[in-house]
């Protein structure tokens, strides 16, 4: 029993990995939104609950204070826009999927780690894995063997472009040193064919703002790679200045499909002027209007707040980190999300265990590109990628544990 729940829930981890970004459709939408994705996190947490309580793991408290210091005031902030949620339920549902769970799995891949049954190689090959299978949808889509949400780009299994674009950006990000350090040790020509894959992949959705992240990303990647990669970083940042170059002059002519540039950036404006006017106008700075208020209401804040008759309806969200922390929770949502998504940055700062540099490194560029993609997008409240941050930061605060007396397996 010991070594079938020690198996099982290695497996099940990386499977509920593999498959998080093709598993947000929802099973159950009435009275409360259940997707696929919920339901394999809850399996994995049930598993390494189960590992723990027959001792086929051992408990290894999170010792990372300043982790728990970002996550307590992720709490409060949470809670702090719970209270101001009309009706309460719809706050709750939302810290339940998008905090509650990630927590859990988040801890639940940590405890993998610390008792190594899992690696964090192992735990970067299973999203590289979900990557290039999202790439295989997404060329399927591009050929018309695959029905698409949107008639003139690739969505892969989400309903937008720029959803399949977040998640591929932040994949890649996280992924891209621990290749560069995998091909170092043993050059494999797949490797690299499998990495320009997706990113041409990347490229088909004509996400720009995707694309826009991923480049400044990457861009820190080469900067901060060691010096034994000094050729590398000369090369890729040559290879981004001489693209920068050659874009700019054609930035007008490159492809828009239905939404053009202009068209979409509109619509920001729209919505942030409505936010705006939201916590200007109704003094919601403080307070903000409830976890879930901007989407159920949307439609009323518009007709008050923005232009007759307005572009949208409908809003997910005010399409900017700030302004949508500060619509859910005010201002302590504001610091609390920051904090939350700066952490990883602040913790490779000051951290001198070298071992993993290539996922410590790739971390903090998932920590970058999602903070650049905050500025015109949501970066973090979805059914697939808050389980990922939550779970990378939870490995990046265990890696201290992994005492090695060898160099890490890339």
């Amino acid at each position: 029993m010991t070594a079938f729940l020690r198996r099982g829930s290695r497996w099940i981890t990386l499977a509920t990995l593999v498959l998080l970004p093709l598993s947000t459709v929802h099973i159950i939408t009435a009275p409360r939104a259940v997707s696929l994705a919920n339901l394999l996190i809850l399996l994995t947490m049930l598993t390494v609950a189960g590992s723990l309580v027959v001792r086929a793991i051992r408990w290894e408290p999170l010792r990372d204070s300043s982790l728990l210091t970002v996550l307590a005031g992720l709490a409060v902030a949470l809670i702090w826009g719970l209270a101001h949620s009309h009706p309460l339920s719809s706050g709750a549902g939302t810290i339940v999927s998008r905090f509650l769970l990630p927590l859990g799995f988040g801890m639940s891949v940590a405890l993998l780690i610390a008792n190594r049954l899992l690696t964090p190689g192992e735990f970067l090959a299973a999203i590289a894995t979900s990557l290039v299978t999202l790439a295989l949808i997404d060329f399927l889509q591009v050929l018309r063997f695959l029905p698409s949400a949107d008639p003139a780009r690739p969505t892969g299994v989400y309903l937008y472009p720029n959803t399949l674009g977040r998640y591929i950006t932040y994949g890649v990000l996280l992924t891209s040193p621990w290749l560069i350090a995998s091909y170092a040790r043993t050059p494999n020509p797949g490797l690299v064919g499998g990495w320009l894959t997706v990113g041409l992949a990347l490229l088909l959705t004509i996400s720009y703002g995707a694309i826009v992240t991923l480049a400044i990303g990457l861009a820190f990647t080469a900067a901060w790679l060691p010096t034994q990669f000094r050729r590398l970083k000369q090369v890729s940042l040559a290879i981004g200045v001489v693209a920068l170059i050659a874009l700019l002059p054609n930035f007008s002519r490159l492809p828009q499909y239905q939404t053009k540039i202009h068209e979409s950036l509109v619509s920001r404006l729209e919505y942030w002027s409505v936010a705006q006017a939201v916590l200007n106008n109704d003094h919601h700075w403080l307070t903000g209007i409830g976890l879930k208020t901007w989407e159920l209401d949307y439609s009323q804040l518009v007709e008050r707040y923005g232009p007759s008759p307005p572009l949208n309806w409908a809003s997910p969200h005010p399409h900017n980190v700030i302004l949508d922390s500060a619509v859910r929770a005010g201002i302590p949502g504001i610091v609390a999300i920051l904090a939350f998504l700066a952490w990883p940055i602040y913790r490779v700062l000051r951290s001198s265990h070298d071992t993993y540099w290539w996922y410590m490194l790739g971390v903090a560029a998932l920590s970058i590109g999602a903070l650049v993609f905050g500025i015109l997008d949501d970066p973090l409240w979805s059914d697939d990628v808050m389980p990922l941050i939550m779970a990378c930061w939870f490995v990046l605060a265990t890696l201290p544990l992994l005492t090695a007396k060898r160099p890490a397996d890339a």
